[in-house]
């Protein structure tokens, strides 16, 4: 039951996707976090405009230090805010047994709220024309509160019956699952300066070797394939939701050569990135 759910979970949100509502999810620190390590995919902002923030210097860590501020808070009822740089959103809680354990986010918005210009232009200073050029392309088209409650209620009791059969399987939540969650925050992210197990071994503090072993025993699969499966399912997000060119989401991802990432994505998915832009934006 618990793989159905979290199929439905997945099928729903990229279905969300695709018709133009940009769906993530905050998982809250309480002691049912670690079992929402499925979908911790969607533990990031899809935006393109969020990975720039998120690997320019002056704005790194930004979109972390946001985040963790959020977790802090005990949310009661949806509202309509915008993060430090201006991006406008909408927040609904998931609540189970009376805790919340889930936010549900709709982003990618722009023009409603005063103190988005503001924070704009505040942000503008510390990145150079990209950062302008990306949010020009957030949508002014803002729906109402109701409209987007009447699909994020459905995501909403998906999440909660999620909650209910996973902690009916008691997952470990040992110390390696625990390493697991925080590894795949940092990829998911972008919080790392290059893809690699040296990498992400030396944020955590912890051995390469005793890395692997984490990602075999946590998650059934080794540390490389897993980051290139990460790499993967960004590339083809960005390719999906963004106008970025296809050089510009290679660098993203620490490709230094988009002839390689065009090869290497070709590789995996059997099409190249342009066809598969026109293939997924012309449905």
């Amino acid at each position: 039951m618990k793989e159905k759910i979290i199929h439905d979970i997945e099928h729903y949100i990229n279905f969300l996707n695709q018709n133009g509502y940009i769906i993530s999810l905050t998982f809250m620190p309480t002691h049912l976090k670690n079992l929402f390590l499925p979908l911790i995919q969607y533990d990031l902002h899809p935006h393109m405009i969020c990975s720039y923030l998120k690997a320019n210097s002056g704005t790194l860590g930004r979109c972390v230090s946001n985040k963790k501020c959020l977790q802090k808070k005990d949310i009661k009822k949806p509202y309509y805010a915008c993060c430090y740089a201006g991006v406008e959103e909408f927040l609904f809680p998931v609540r189970y047994e009376e805790q919340l354990i889930v936010c549900i986010h709709v982003s990618g918005f722009r023009g409603r709220l005063k103190r988005s210009s503001r924070f704009m232009k505040q942000t503008s200073s510390l990145c150079d024309e990209r950062f302008a050029e990306l949010y020009s392309e957030l949508s002014e088209d803002i729906p109402s509160l109701e409209q987007v409650s009447s699909f994020t209620e459905p995501l909403a009791y998906m999440l909660k019956e999620f909650c209910k059969y996973a902690q009916i399987e008691k997952e470990t939540d040992d110390v390696t699952s625990k390493l697991y969650y925080k590894a795949l925050h940092l990829l998911y992210e972008g919080e790392i300066e290059s893809w690699s197990c040296t990498e992400l071994s030396k944020r955590l503090n912890y051995s390469e070797s005793y890395m692997r072993y984490v990602f075999k025993k946590s998650g059934n699969i080794s540390l490389q394939t897993k980051i290139n499966q990460i790499r993967l399912e960004k590339a083809k997000r960005f390719l999906k939701y963004s106008n970025e060119s296809v050089t510009q989401i290679a660098f993203s991802l620490g490709f230094s050569d988009s002839n390689y990432f065009s090869t290497y994505f070709k590789k995996h998915t059997g099409v190249s990135p342009l066809a598969y832009r026109k293939n997924k934006k012309g449905r």
